[in-house]
């Protein structure tokens, strides 16, 4: 396997399935992402995902972290402490940047759809 394949492999692409339950998830706020972190406050992101200040990602190449759409959770499995108002978790997960960009779109469409539900 080339370094190249490497790369283009991590984070591991997500089935149609896996996808479809992140949008859910997101749609029915039972998802946290790196995403809900505001512009000034990224550097909260080790406390809220601790895996990562423990070096979840320090063996990764800047070409892999590139590819790193996204960092999340189920709100669930969050820890009975907060930061700053964010919760914080003892596992995370990776969603590479095709997948994120193409969940992203399912999940406006998803909003827009609930948002134009019409019961007669």
């Amino acid at each position: 396997m080339t370094e190249e394949k490497q790369i283009l492999e991590w984070p591991a692409p997500l089935s149609p399935s896996q996808m479809k339950e992140v949008v859910l998830g997101l749609a029915d706020c039972r998802i946290f992402t790196n995403h809900y972190i505001p512009a000034g406050q990224e550097r909260l992101i080790g406390m809220i995902f601790m895996p990562l200040a423990f070096g979840a990602l320090k063996e990764k190449t800047d070409e892999e972290l590139d590819n790193l759409g996204a960092v999340w959770e189920y709100y669930d499995k969050a820890g009975p402490r907060e930061m700053n108002g964010f919760p914080i978790f003892s596992s995370v997960h990776f969603i590479n940047m095709a997948d994120w960009l193409r969940i992203v779109e399912a999940y406006d469409k998803e909003v827009e759809r609930r948002k134009n539900i019409v019961i007669e």
